[in-house]
């Protein structure tokens, strides 16, 4: 047990899973619907070519086939539109209830609800948990992807990215991210499809993301209110609580240029 003194050891927390088969789609890609807000969709579907390139599950494009570039938009549309993304001017992105629930339907949708498990932590859905850097770690060490979400600092609205790799250096020994601790986290924009690594600092017990590029611009920092998880790894029981539980908080997720 590392001793809570100036002599602890600094404990390293490092995980990388970019190399095994993420997507690199855009949103503002010609043919997604409603492109400027469709970060959430984009971000999964990013995700899903990781579960068909690393996993082998073949059903997760158009018409329960493979996903493949040419086919992502369709696929983008789709769970959009699961995820209650649509064209019309007064609709400016996903809930974090849509986000979930969306991704179980077209999972559904794709004979897949017995097959790929989620797990997530979030502030306006269920059990309403502010996310960990330990839950995205636990899910990435299991070899999950994760997508988080978050809210730009002095804003209403907010983006969703792709996590691909974490990294945390804790110098205390504490198992939390105090100044001064190096901590990363690895992720795919979807803003333009670009891999980009933000840093990560604690502000008022939430994890806060800074980063420059992609939808950040020249640099912008948001709280990370919603981190999902899936697996190949059936947990219906699971399935069945986020259903049920998630009915609660509907926070607009949209991209915002600084």
């Amino acid at each position: 047990m590392v001793g809570l003194t100036s002599q602890a050891q600094p404990v390293i927390y490092n995980i990388d899973l970019s190399g095994l088969g993420y997507g690199n789609i855009s949103q503002n890609t010609p043919g997604i619907i409603n492109g400027a807000n469709a970060c959430v969709p984009t971000a999964t579907v990013n995700s899903f070519f990781f579960l068909q390139n690393y996993y082998g599950i073949n059903s997760l494009g158009p018409g329960n086939g493979l996903l493949t570039q040419e086919n992502a938009t369709n696929a983008v549309n789709e769970l959009g539109a699961d995820m209650g993304l649509t064209n019309n001017i007064g609709n400016n992105g996903v809930s974090d209830i849509g986000f979930i629930a969306g991704k179980l339907q077209y999972l559904n949708n794709h004979g897949l609800s017995n097959t790929v498990s989620l797990e997530y932590e979030a502030v306006d859905v269920g059990q309403r948990i502010t996310p960990t850097w330990q839950f995205i770690y636990n899910q990435l060490m299991a070899t999950q992807d994760v997508e988080v979400v978050f809210g730009w600092y002095g804003g209403s609205d907010g983006h969703c990215v792709t996590v691909t790799s974490f990294d945390f250096t804790d110098n205390t020994g504490r198992g939390i991210i105090d100044a001064g601790d190096p901590a990363t986290l690895d992720f795919t924009d979807p803003w333009d499809g670009q891999h980009y690594v933000g840093t990560l600092t604690m502000n008022g017990g939430s994890l806060e993301l800074s980063y420059v590029g992609g939808a950040a611009g020249t640099g912008a920092w948001g709280l990370i209110d919603a981190a999902v998880a899936e697996s190949p790894i059936p947990e219906p029981s699971t399935l069945g609580l986020l259903v049920i539980g998630g009915l609660a908080g509907f926070r607009l997720l949209r991209r915002k240029r600084s």
